[in-house]
């Protein structure tokens, strides 16, 4: 529910127990005035719109301040002119609430009181109980401990212990051992290749210096 008032050349929007800050009412603090200009009305069910105004609907606010609202600086230049002028403004307002709305033809809802009633108990059935029963004897029991171990037990435990650690030291030992045949295997066959090629390129230098050495006999020859 709320109404739409005109309060010193400003509108407002209005609901009961509200609080606003409308321009100067030169009415002493703690006074109820009537506004009458009230322009709308809009309630769940019903609506009124003035023409302008609603007729005989009337909107009640006590006063409860007057002040003034922060201050505004006003400066007026014109260039060339050497004109300059710095003014300060504090609006005057005055802070009202809103006791009632009200409008002719439309009853007020009226709040009726609450009862007290008390908080019904709540039937439980026998399946509902028994399963309530069941979980606080699942919570109440305590897990079974484990156990204690006989020697024997012990004993095998750390004897299948021990199996697995010589078992992967073993494994360990036979991949290191491949690793380094792997790795001997592949230097000897660079050295090999390494000779081969170095006996190569003697017997090639050989070859050409024999050839050398038969053409320049053939020259001289030729010469002589």
């Amino acid at each position: 529910m709320y109404a739409i008032v005109e309060v010193g050349g400003h509108q407002w929007k209005v609901m009961e127990n509200q609080k606003i800050k409308v321009s100067k009412i030169d009415v002493e603090i703690g006074k109820v005035i009537d506004i009458k200009e009230v322009l709308l009305y809009v309630d769940d069910n019903n609506i009124k719109i003035g023409k302008p105004i609603v007729t005989n609907a009337v909107v009640k606010a006590e006063i409860l301040t007057h002040g003034k609202a922060k201050k505004i600086k006003v400066f007026k230049k014109k260039k060339r002119k050497k004109y300059r002028v710095s003014k300060g403004h504090r609006q005057d307002y005055t802070e009202i609430t809103i006791k009632s709305i009200d409008i002719p033809g439309i009853a007020k809802k009226t709040t009726s009181a609450t009862k007290t009633t008390k908080p019904k108990k709540k039937t439980i059935s026998e399946s509902e109980k028994k399963t309530e029963v069941k979980a606080a004897r699942a919570k109440n029991t305590t897990p079974a401990k484990p156990k204690p171990e006989s020697s024997s037990q012990k004993n095998s435990s750390m004897d299948k212990k021990k199996d697995t650690a010589a078992a992967k030291k073993n494994k360990d030992k036979a991949k290191k051992q491949t690793k380094q045949k792997k790795s001997s295997e592949n230097k000897k066959t660079a050295i090999k290749k390494k000779s081969s090629s170095s006996v190569g390129k003697a017997q090639s230098k050989g070859r050409a210096k024999s050839k050398k050495s038969s053409v320049s006999k053939k020259v001289s020859k030729s010469k002589k």
